[in-house]
């Protein structure tokens, strides 16, 4: 009985650290798990963004087209072909936007002028975007519009190297 005493004993043991393991796992891990991806960050959050003064104009006119983009996403149901492709779409928005925000701390004229253009082109394509969305919603038995997003997210690229060209 003495060996089926120190295999039991042993057998706990095992579970006992096997439980601490998994706990700690948990409670290391259990932050990544909340923090939201980063394209769902809405506008300019005070922690990553402090300069205030300069979330006016053309970064306040990306915060509203971000701020439509994200309501339409949150709408849009988690088992369709467009919330992912909108989320691909946030992602590049978030990009330009972090890019505008350096932008904007610039003094000189000639990047208040790439900020507009900036601010525009990514207006007029997330309209595109956002009319792609509702045709996709609209039109679920056709085909994807793969190419189309491709379009998309590539005038969202260009839009980022843009404004980190400087």
């Amino acid at each position: 009985m003495s060996a089926d005493a120190g295999s039991l004993g042993k057998l706990l043991a095992l579970l006992g650290t096997l439980a601490v393991a998994l706990l700690a796992t948990w409670l290391l891990t259990r932050h990544e798990r909340r923090r939201p991806p980063r394209a769902l960050i809405e506008g300019y959050p005070l922690a990553e963004f402090p300069r205030r003064d300069s979330l006016v104009g053309q970064l306040a006119s990306l915060c509203q087209t971000q701020s439509t983009l994200l309501a339409m996403y949150r709408q849009l149901p988690a088992s369709g072909g467009a919330r992912p492709r909108l989320l691909a779409f946030l992602e590049e928005l978030r990009g330009v936007m972090d890019a505008a925000y350096e932008l904007a701390l610039r003094p000189s004229a000639l990047d208040r002028e790439r900020l507009a253009r900036l601010s525009d082109e990514a207006r007029s394509a997330a309209e595109e975007m956002t009319k792609s969305t509702e045709r996709l919603l609209a039109e679920p038995d056709e085909s994807p519009l793969d190419a189309e997003l491709d379009v998309r997210i590539e005038i969202m690229r260009t839009l980022a190297r843009d404004a980190d060209d400087l």
